[in-house]
């Protein structure tokens, strides 16, 4: 799995690099291997202007023990301003909960970003099936939610970040993502890739490096202390709720209807 993500930074000409950042597992081994191949990397993580998050201090942590330079990108909490993101995000191709909440971010680090190359660690978690439903109906059949993951045509809110590139000029890498990568992990259990550890085959990359940090298990990163899906739903308190929905996915299926 190494080898794979180092064969990818290699096809990578320019020596200084974007990073998306966050407490997790992936992108820190990400920053390890980017490091290793000597890359000069600027790491960046976001949070709402009203707070700072775990992950987003964790973040920052994590880059200063290996010298790594950090940007910490502020995002709104506004009503009006996330109505009009939300627009925004339906027209460029949001059409779940998950492409509005994940991709809200992405709207303001790309503007944000130096760097002409962008690597992220997106993807990885489809490797491991380790989210609530993929744990109910996939344990035993990991590889049936990958090819189920990987097949979707906007996996990872694929559209907005094309779209983002496209505007900001910018090239996003996914290494993960790359068909390498899954033709690595097709086959291989959840046990395999999760025990002893959860994602153990990542850490096993890595390992002296990921002893001097602190990462979090696999969190959607939207959730949780980072307030993003809590700050949308906030909306149903407001006035642009103007069918009285319970759920701000009420507000994102009213908006898709008028945008569509």
């Amino acid at each position: 799995m190494k080898q794979i993500l180092m064969n990818e930074i290699s096809k990578v000409s320019d020596n200084e690099v974007a990073l998306m950042l966050s407490s997790g597992i992936d992108s820190n081994c990400l920053m390890f291997a980017l490091l290793e191949a000597g890359k000069s990397v600027h790491a960046y993580t976001f949070c709402l202007d009203d707070r700072v998050s775990t992950d987003a201090l964790l973040a920052r942590r994590n880059a200063e023990t290996f010298g790594v330079k950090f940007t910490l990108i502020s995002l709104p909490t506004n009503p009006e301003i996330l109505m009009n993101d939300l627009i925004c995000l339906a027209r460029i191709g949001a059409r779940s909960k998950t492409d509005f909440e994940c991709g809200f971010p992405m709207v303001y680090v790309y503007p944000r970003v130096k760097e002409r190359v962008m690597f992220s660690g997106i993807g990885a978690d489809d490797h491991f099936c380790l989210t609530k439903k993929g744990m109910i109906y996939f344990k035993n059949d990991i590889d049936k939610f990958r090819n189920i993951q990987f097949s979707k045509p906007n996996n990872c809110q694929k559209q907005i970040h094309d779209w983002l590139c496209v505007a900001h000029d910018k090239v996003w890498v996914t290494p993960y993502l790359v068909q390498e990568m899954q033709d690595h992990f097709h086959g291989k259990s959840w046990d395999e890739v999760n025990l002893p550890r959860q994602k153990q085959p990542i850490l096993d990359a890595f390992p002296e490096q990921f002893k001097k940090i602190t990462v979090r298990k696999h969190q959607d990163f939207q959730k949780g202390d980072s307030g993003i899906s809590d700050v949308f739903q906030s909306l149903v308190d407001t006035d642009y709720n103007k069918h009285g929905y319970k759920s701000a996915v009420g507000i994102y299926n009213t908006i898709l209807r008028e945008i569509l």
